[in-house]
């Protein structure tokens, strides 16, 4: 009783639940998660295994995932990938332990009781003894190896950019993995801070690995550069307006789906097919080409053929708010109602996973692109119901975009925001005209 009361005060006093590394077999654990879902049914849990397969989740898990609302099964997940993001996000970096395991070990032998008897006693310095000889081979590590953890641990505390400042000082070098470093943490850096020189020297790597790999020996390895090299052409396409970056990431996009197939590699394929379609986006409303922006909205279907809700319920969101903006830009360049009808649809499905609650900025993005459609909606037709609907999807996104302090966004929105009220009071006045005539 007492572990069933604590278990529900737990789940009650956090916004949701995460499994992570649990197959969920275990019976006493589950009996106790269950009682108390059934009545927290409202509670978030995302469920993350490693299996790819969804059948393959113990009967009890799917019970649990089977309570109330807002139940996700997330399959196919490292879970050394998953704890890797978390100590990145928290700047934790690397475990003491480790960051140099014998260290640990030896402050963890300094704390063994004395004991009383002789031989155990001698056993004691003996392993002290072996200890210290092993920490002397640690202190000598190859520099090259030694360096590399060096990078890795600062890639782990999220310091892309100090990472990115040190392989740069490395004289040019033949291994693949420190390319590989340096081509991501330079992305890293260059896509948080707009570093245009950071983002160059990304691609720059980037194309360097590619020569270091060969397609036919290494075909997932060549995939992945191109993929990556294909992420920081487009950042720095978007940011300098440049459509030449830009093709040429919707090169490296359609290179790395070479060899991501659908059939081989599914999330891999959905991953590049999303980065395909956002590449053509930016392409297409830059160049105003109704082709291109068609080719994007092609990709992000084709992307959401593997990230369906059920599976990949953040991935499937993004993908759909991608695909309603492709939509909408479509349906306002041509004047086409259907499509943007279809571009309310989708961002309206994409605010069903991204709640104000979990993902703010999510939802407030999403919030200001169905509201954009809404606008354009309500003004062809003369619809004072959509442009009303506009105004509340605007003030939705200005609150969390005031809330977090994102002046850029405050004062894009509030300019969105006026444009719709101006156009409302016209229907508005148009309105009132008409009926004392």
């Amino acid at each position: 009783l007492a572990m069933q009361r604590a278990v529900y005060e737990l789940l009650q006093a956090n916004t949701l639940l995460v499994v992570m590394g649990y197959r969920g077999n275990e019976e006493g654990v589950m009996t106790l998660l269950i009682s108390a879902a059934r009545d927290l049914r409202d509670k978030v849990i995302y469920w993350i295994a490693h299996d790819p397969n969804p059948d393959a989740l113990s009967p009890q898990a799917k019970q649990l995932l089977g309570l109330g609302r807002n139940k996700y099964l997330i399959p196919g997940q490292d879970a050394d990938q998953f704890f890797a993001d978390i100590m990145r996000g928290l700047g934790l970096g690397v475990p003491s332990w480790m960051r140099d395991p014998v260290v640990s070990l030896i402050e963890g032998a300094g704390r063994i009781a004395e004991p009383s008897d002789k031989d155990i006693k001698a056993e004691i310095v003996r392993y002290h003894h072996r200890l210290k000889n092993l920490h002397r081979y640690w202190v000598h590590e190859d520099q090259q190896e030694r360096l590399k953890g060096e990078l890795r641990e600062l890639r782990l505390s999220g310091k892309y950019c100090e990472a990115w400042e040190q392989l740069r000082n490395i004289p040019n070098t033949s291994d693949p993995e420190l390319w590989e470093m340096r081509a991501d943490s330079a992305y890293e850096c260059g896509s948080v801070s707009g570093n245009h020189q950071a983002l160059e020297d990304s691609a720059a790597s980037g194309r360097k690995r590619l020569m270091l790999w060969n397609k036919g020996s290494n075909p997932e390895q060549w995939a992945k550069t191109q993929n990556n090299l294909g992420n920081a052409l487009r950042v720095l396409g978007e940011q300098t307006g440049s459509a030449e970056l830009m093709n040429e990431a919707v090169v490296a996009f359609r290179a790395a789906l070479e060899v991501y197939t659908r059939e081989q590699f599914p999330v891999q394929w959905a991953m590049a097919q999303n980065n395909l379609g956002t590449a053509l986006q930016a392409l297409g409303k830059q160049a105003g080409s109704a082709g291109q922006m068609n080719a994007a909205v092609t990709a992000y279907r084709a992307a959401l053929k593997v990230y369906t809700r059920e599976l990949f319920p953040v991935a499937w969101a993004k993908t759909q708010n991608n695909l309603g903006n492709a939509l909408r830009v479509l349906g306002e360049q041509a004047g086409n109602a259907v499509q943007m009808n279809q571009a309310v649809t989708v961002c309206r499905a994409a605010l069903e996973v991204y709640t104000r609650k979990l993902f703010p900025v999510d939802w407030a993005k999403t919030q200001n692109n169905l509201g954009t459609a809404l606008q354009v909606l309500g003004k062809q037709a003369g619809n004072s119901v959509q442009m009303n609907e506009a105004v509340v999807a605007y003030r939705a996104a200005l609150d969390v975009y005031r809330e977090v302090k994102a002046s850029g966004y405050v004062a894009m929105v509030e300019r969105d925001l006026e444009s719709a009220l101006t156009d409302l009071k016209r229907m508005q006045y148009k309105g009132s005209g008409d009926s004392a005539a």
